[in-house]
């Protein structure tokens, strides 16, 4: 039986290699570091910065399996503000970029801002919108329904139950954009974003779900 709950402190790590063994060969990074220890590594930290922080305002979750985490997601609910520079900095960002490199991260940062920026003008602009950061499931359970799941039974009824909105996210992948349009997400911006002489995709995804 899958079930949804907050994510623990004491899971982070657990949930961040699910993260970063999910994000492997996503374009996103692949093409940003070649080398695969590094890309681990590099995955890794900006991972872990985020479920920390995110994990203190109560926007992280994971789904469970007989016992067994089999994916983690994150979501900005619209009552919640996004994680600002203070968090980031007690959430380990100075140890984050000393590791992988301080020009490393903040290139990738700037590239991650500005993929992100049509669903940040949306936020700013319109009520009840929900941008979902992370949607990840683990290596060993994929391809078996549970990204689906997670959407269909723990995202869109915890929207209905809030009164309904606008449930957001970006992917820089055909895969990963056919697999949100079979969950009935609308693409409603599409730009070509360069990651080191490459140009990449980025969909940004919208449904409209309405109160229970």
């Amino acid at each position: 039986m899958l079930t949804f709950r907050n994510a623990r402190e004491e899971e982070a790590e657990e949930i961040c290699r699910i993260l970063t063994d999910a994000y492997m060969d996503y374009d996103f990074f692949s093409l940003y570091e070649e080398n695969l220890k590094k890309r681990w590594n590099f995955i890794y930290e900006i991972q872990m910065l985020g479920l920390r922080a995110n994990m203190k305002r109560g926007q992280f979750f994971v789904g469970e399996d007989d016992g067994q985490i089999v994916l983690a997601l994150a979501c900005q609910e619209p009552q919640k503000k996004q994680a600002g520079l203070a968090e980031y900095l007690l959430s380990g960002a100075v140890r984050a970029m000393m590791k992988c490199g301080f020009i490393k991260m903040l290139s990738w940062n700037a590239m991650d801002e500005h993929c992100e920026k049509p669903i940040r003008v949306m936020m700013k602009k319109e009520k009840n919108v929900y941008y979902l950061h992370n949607l990840a499931v683990r290596k060993s359970a994929q391809k078996k329904g549970y990204g689906s799941r997670a959407i269909q039974e723990f995202l869109i009824p915890r929207i209905k139950n809030s009164g309904g909105g606008r449930l957001t996210l970006i992917t820089n992948s055909q895969e990963n954009a056919d697999f949100y349009d079979r969950n009935g997400f609308t693409c409603f911006n599409f730009s070509q974003v360069m990651c080191k002489k490459t140009q990449l995709g980025n969909w940004c995804f919208k449904m409209e779900i309405p109160s229970c």
